[in-house]
């Protein structure tokens, strides 16, 4: 048999198979180029737009022509109503929506619109949509604000006083900052007070964009904490803020607020409130892993897991032989957290002596997870403890390298693994096309 012949179609399917490779190599490459977070708040989006306006879309499946192809382009058309900030009339305008999935504008509907530039968009500046169009939207559409009766005032509102912030001389922003801070953490639109957490939490970031709360603003403060009615997720991220601008002591207000927690939502106090190790979350956090609600149960065990949180081992041990098998799981989890030598101890004796084979298995991984840790230690630390860091603007700059380091490394490893498979591949089809 002719051996050329025979390996020819190999070779075709190797150079496919290198082909499939460096797509899903490159194809992968734009989601990590697009540096735009995800839910930006009113005022950052206030800040960073060259034009801020309330306007009504009026075609949102608009479309353009580009150069001699007639190539076609989907853009939005909408009518401003009122501007906010930025150089522009009122009147039709058109431009590039940003977003990245399948939500679109809706006719009819009166929104916000943030824009800037389209020369100023990184991906947009080169192409031949940039000579048609002036602008492109910078905030998300599937996280538009939409105005509808019952929200259009207090949006606007607030809306109006971030834009006037702009005009405020440096030496006065920052209480102008403060004053709608508090504001908004008071307004009865969950959106807009979490949003003003946010952009509370985000200020140690950028002191320019400091509301700079002080002990003086603690009783409206206080009342928002202390309110049942308000969202639980609200009350604990401006617990931990006031705590982390030592405005009131931590301790007895996590426990305060663990005690109130429904079961159903102590994950959401547990989960911030554990990290502290304080004595008294501690004690209140193993008080509901030994009650009665199994779904509370396991949230406590998977909180009490703070490095070095001696206190929490022995609740965690008595656990590990208890009965329910996922507060097994979220036990063990959580002394390899602590990570200490009693830890370690626990977690060797569940591995040799636990009659369950799953809770054997899984204490033996734990134990060879905290080896690996200990023979390469990482550089973060105990960074799976801390809160995710949020980027300050909806800003397209920055580095790429330090804000995606995660995926350029997966990325290395697919193109590590393509090489692999090329290799495997071609010794496969060599021997093949040998003569039998």
């Amino acid at each position: 048999m002719d051996r050329r012949g025979r390996a020819e179609p190999r070779r075709g399917f190797v150079f496919i198979a290198i082909a499939w490779l460096f797509a899903l190599f490159f194809g992968a490459r734009p989601l990590a180029a697009h540096v735009i977070p995800n839910s930006a708040t009113l005022g950052q989006l206030t800040r960073a737009a060259s034009v801020a306006a309330v306007a009504k879309i009026t075609a949102p499946h608009a479309m353009v022509e580009l150069g001699d192809a007639k190539i076609r382009r989907f853009v939005v058309e909408a009518e401003i109503i009122e501007v906010l900030r930025g150089d522009i009339p009122k009147g039709p305008v058109r431009f590039v929506p940003h977003g990245h999935g399948a939500e679109a504008y809706e006719a009819g509907e009166e929104t916000f619109i943030f824009l800037q530039p389209i020369e100023q968009n990184r991906e947009l500046a080169g192409s031949k949509l940039a000579s048609a169009v002036r602008f492109a939207g910078i905030d998300e559409v599937a996280d538009r604000i939409t105005l509808r009766p019952s929200n259009r005032g207090v949006y606007l509102e607030a809306a109006r006083a971030y834009a006037s912030i702009a005009a405020e001389p440096s030496e006065t922003r920052g209480d102008a900052l403060r004053r709608i801070t508090l504001s908004l953490l008071t307004s009865s639109e969950p959106r807009l007070a979490s949003f003003a957490l946010k952009d509370l939490v985000l200020a140690g970031a950028d002191p320019s964009a400091d509301p700079k709360v002080t002990a003086d603003d603690l009783p409206a403060l206080l009342a928002v904490l202390e309110d049942p009615s308000r969202a639980l997720s609200l009350r604990v991220g401006l617990l931990g803020e006031l705590e982390r601008r030592k405005l009131v002591e931590g301790a007895p207000r996590w426990v305060k607020l663990l005690k109130e927690s429904p079961a159903a939502e102590l994950s959401t106090v547990a989960r911030i409130a554990g990290r502290r190790a304080y004595p008294e979350v501690t004690a209140e956090l193993v008080r509901w892993m030994e009650g009665t609600d199994p779904q509370a149960a396991t949230a406590a065990a998977a909180a009490l897991g703070a490095p070095g949180n001696e206190a929490a081992v022995d609740p965690l041990g008595r656990a590990v032989w208890g009965s329910d098998a996922k507060l097994r799981w979220a036990a063990i989890q959580s002394l390899g957290r602590i990570a200490s030598e009693p830890a370690r101890a626990v977690l060797k004796r569940a591995a040799s002596e636990h009659p369950d084979a799953e809770t054997r298995r899984a204490a033996q991984t734990e134990i060879n997870l905290l080896a690996a840790r200990r023979a390469a230690p990482s550089e973060s630390g105990d960074a799976a403890t801390k809160e995710p860091i949020t980027p300050k603007e909806p800003s397209q700059g920055g580095s790429l390298v330090r804000a995606h380091w995660k995926t350029f490394a997966l990325l290395g490893g697919i193109l590590i693994a393509a090489a692999g498979v090329f290799v495997f591949i071609r010794r496969r089809f060599q021997r093949g096309g040998a003569p039998r």
